[in-house]
């Protein structure tokens, strides 16, 4: 009987309460600062948070000129026909609603972007230089890359959305998901604020190795700062804000600042259409690029498949019968366009 008794308390004892010492994590967990253990891994986070830049299709393509050129009298749709991308057809002509798709991917697209940027601007300054190769310089330089990468993400949503919800840290609960909508004010702030945390911190395109180029520069956070304070200075002047010619007034600061400190890291290519060439890339006209790379996948036509590269080209070249040598025929620049030009331009 007693032999009993002890196999029932030891049956019995795995379902007693235990201290902390016996709670492990699952063998595939891991935390967030576990994974920023050295230099390398905070370039890595920065890295990513660029990436987005270069989306251009999930579902749908979304490139910029979908955006900023045909919904603007610069560019008909183009394409076969009416229904070739009505999403971009529905822009065109401003009949967007909440689904269109091209609207929705580029949305997500930037908080993506948003999302990144956070999660680097929350680990990289608590850190631990570990393997005794993360210098001050590079933190500063990376926080700044970060922060110029979030304002401008935050401008591009705001342009097309109006108000939006700010994420300023990583959601790391799906109770957070759900976010509030702020004002065009208040997202200019955030804009603002980060642009300037990232003018102070980042270093000149001159001080670049030649491999790091295509990086955020003290000028490109400059030049920024004065075009987000030129559109919100419109934006302020459209909807009756007094408060419009103080803002002018700082872009203006703004573009003498960068005009008196990278007057010897920038200027004007003799011919503006070298800054399209692949040996004007990075050029001295180049304040801030997107870096593309041409890697094209079979499956979509020589430079155009899921990548690396970029998808416009085919986008927008002529349409021809033979697929490989030309494009799908998108993005028609107008007569009025064309008018704004000069001779000899």
């Amino acid at each position: 009987m007693k032999a009993y008794k002890k196999l029932i308390v030891c049956a019995l004892l795995p379902l007693t309460s235990c201290n902390g010492w016996l709670r492990e994590d699952g063998p595939m967990t891991n935390r967030v600062g576990d994974f920023f253990t050295s230099a390398q891994t905070a370039i890595q986070v920065v890295n990513a948070a660029y990436v987005p830049l270069m989306w251009e299709y999930q579902g749908t393509y979304y490139s910029e000129f979908f955006i900023g050129d045909i919904m603007s009298d610069d560019a008909l749709k183009g394409g076969q026909n009416t229904s070739d991308m009505s999403a971009a057809y529905d822009l065109e002509n401003f009949k967007t609603i909440s689904n269109n798709e091209i609207a929705l991917q580029y949305y997500r697209a930037q908080y993506q972007g948003i999302a990144r940027t956070n999660l680097a601007i929350e680990q990289i300054p608590v850190m631990e230089d570990r393997d005794g190769t993360f210098t001050d310089e590079l933190r500063s330089r990376l926080l700044g890359e970060a922060h110029f990468l979030r304002a401008y993400y935050y401008f591009k949503l705001v342009r097309l959305y109006g108000d939006i919800p700010i994420v300023e840290s990583p959601i790391y609960n799906s109770d957070e998901w759900r976010q509030p909508r702020s004002s065009v004010e208040k997202v200019y702030e955030v804009i603002f604020s980060d642009l300037k945390q990232a003018e102070s911190s980042l270093i000149l395109k001159s001080e670049y190795a030649p491999e790091e180029l295509g990086r955020v520069t003290k000028g490109a956070a400059q030049a920024m700062l004065l075009k987000a304070y030129l559109y919100y200075g419109d934006y302020c002047k459209r909807t009756g804000n007094d408060d419009a010619d103080s803002y002018y007034k700082e872009a203006a600061q703004w573009g003498q600042t960068f005009m008196k400190e990278q007057a010897s890291e920038y200027s004007l290519c003799s011919n503006y259409a070298d800054n399209f060439t692949l040996e004007g890339e990075n050029g001295s006209d180049s304040v801030f690029e997107v870096q593309y790379m041409s890697e094209g996948t079979p499956d979509y036509g020589e430079g155009n498949g899921f990548s690396r590269g970029t998808f416009t080209t085919i986008l927008i070249r002529s349409r021809s019968q033979w697929f490989n040598v030309s494009g799908w025929g998108f993005n028609h620049p107008t007569q009025n366009l064309y008018d704004e030009f000069e001779d000899n331009d």
